[in-house]
């Protein structure tokens, strides 16, 4: 298999394809997390959860939004410049001669209905520069449209390289009437398209119970701040497990139809393969140049100058052989992710500038299953997130709908009317409950929310992904 960019620039011809609480203040911190570094908060729950990461660094690029709907939009819009590309060879080209062929795939916009070129604009070949003029268009059948275009030269050749062939796959690009002549006609308006890009909530809840015996019996295990109440130890688990539950949906995405229902929501990486950029690697051989790989896509889909690099081990390790150790000189950047350089540093960032482009590597454990769950997978079976890192752009992007300016990556949170303000509802029920009683001798705590994923300009995210050869 050969090493270099899967799916690079995406988006021609010009746009991006699609009062009961309960009062115990742990049980209810991640409503009310203050954006600095609290060494004990990581104490508790590990430093493997980027979203808590991101809110107590105070970086905006992972934020929460909150909606009233289970459905939630985006707008965004187009790319300013738009191109088309050639579906099949056309072969006989002369000097001076124009040329018909039929616009392929990526030249169209509402199922082919539309597409970006226009009547007596210019056009270039992008293998060898050579200007046409649009003479004609036939729209007479949906993803099927031909174009006529009459070079600007007599000498030239409306062709792909040194050949008499327009060669299929060639991209044409429109560059306006840039030699409209004397008493000029008007052009036919072109406009950016405008998407919107809808995703839905999913409900996540967990529970967990506890006797009256074991809720009043202490122990002689600290389980953090001078608790020694199983108490406090079960909520901070329940708490540990709901952040990964939160954050798994969120990132991979979860749909269900076959269950009486259709549950779940997009999640950010299948939204990334679907209108983002991959690029891979050999694993165990990385070089600078795979790096720089990246560096190119961020460029041509307009990507932000900082990324953060969400890796599985054995990326991490490949990264590490590959740069760190190698190109010092003050390549090397460890105080530009967020809060101070001691709170960059302890949460396990480290960063490389390149090609006008800063990159935070993290190591992020819920990729890999021995982290999370303890066990190795079985190596001839594999795991399906070995060698995978997403590179999230640190900037924010003005929804089309009204300029609102938002982050890259949100999880949106959907609010419940009686309880305003509240990401994660949690409750009691229980003999030993404040409100919720029950003749049982217990306590029960339940959480639940109600989230997705917001993805806004996906191209600009990359998968980096390791292969074998």
């Amino acid at each position: 298999m050969a090493v270099g960019i899967i799916t690079g620039a995406q988006g021609a011809p010009g746009g991006i394809g699609q009062t009961n609480r309960v009062s115990n203040s742990l049980f209810n911190e991640f409503n009310f997390i203050i954006p600095d570094w609290i060494p004990d908060m990581f104490d508790r729950y590990g430093r493997e959860n980027y979203a808590l990461i991101m809110e107590i660094l105070n970086k905006s690029t992972l934020e929460d939004f909150k909606t009233q709907t289970q459905t939630f939009s985006h707008f965004e819009k187009g790319r300013s410049f738009s191109a088309g590309f050639v579906s099949a060879n056309v072969t006989g080209v002369t000097a001076g001669a124009a040329v018909t062929f039929t616009l392929g795939t990526g030249s169209y916009w509402n199922s082919g209905t539309q597409t970006p070129f226009r009547l007596n604009e210019f056009v270039r070949i992008r293998s060898n520069g050579v200007l046409g003029r649009v003479t004609a268009i036939n729209s007479t059948t949906a993803n099927a449209w031909t174009v006529t275009v009459t070079p600007a030269q007599t000498t030239q050749l409306f062709a792909s390289n040194a050949t008499t062939t327009l060669s299929a796959g060639e991209s044409i690009e429109l560059i306006g009437n840039i030699a409209a002549g004397e008493a000029s006609g008007r052009m036919d308006s072109q406009v950016p398209f405008i998407f919107r890009v809808d995703n839905t909530t999913t409900v996540i809840r967990d529970s967990a119970a506890i006797s009256d015996v074991a809720r009043m019996n202490k122990t002689q295990i600290n389980f953090g701040g001078g608790d020694h109440y199983y108490y406090k130890f079960e909520t901070t688990e329940l708490n540990k497990r709901f952040l990964y539950y939160v954050e798994n949906a969120c990132l991979e995405g979860i749909y269900v139809n076959n269950l009486g229902s259709t549950l779940g929501t997009t999640g950010v990486i299948p939204q990334v393969l679907a209108n983002g950029s991959s690029v891979n690697y050999l694993t165990g051989s990385g070089t600078i140049t795979d790096l720089q790989n990246l560096t190119r896509v961020f460029d041509y889909n307009g990507g932000p100058s900082e990324y953060h690099a969400l890796q599985d081990i054995k990326q991490r390790q490949d990264v590490n052989n590959t740069l760190f150790g190698k190109y010092n000189n003050g390549a090397i950047r460890y105080a530009t992710v967020g809060g101070t350089e001691e709170a960059a540093v302890s949460y396990g960032f480290q960063s490389f500038s390149t090609d006008t482009y800063t990159l935070h590597f993290f190591r992020y454990k819920p990729f890999s299953a021995s982290s999370v769950f303890g066990y190795t997978p079985n190596p001839t079976l594999g795991s399906f997130r070995d060698n995978f890192g997403l590179f999230v752009p640190q900037g924010a992007v003005p929804d089309a709908q009204n300029q609102t300016l938002r982050p890259n990556m949100q999880w949106v949170y959907q609010e419940m009317p009686d309880y305003p303000g509240q990401k994660m509802y949690t409750w009691e029920t229980g003999a030993f409950s404040e409100n919720g009683k029950t003749d049982t001798a217990e306590k029960v705590l339940n959480q639940i929310c109600y989230v997705g994923a917001r993805c806004i300009a996906p191209q600009q995210f990359a998968i980096f992904q390791g292969v074998a050869s």
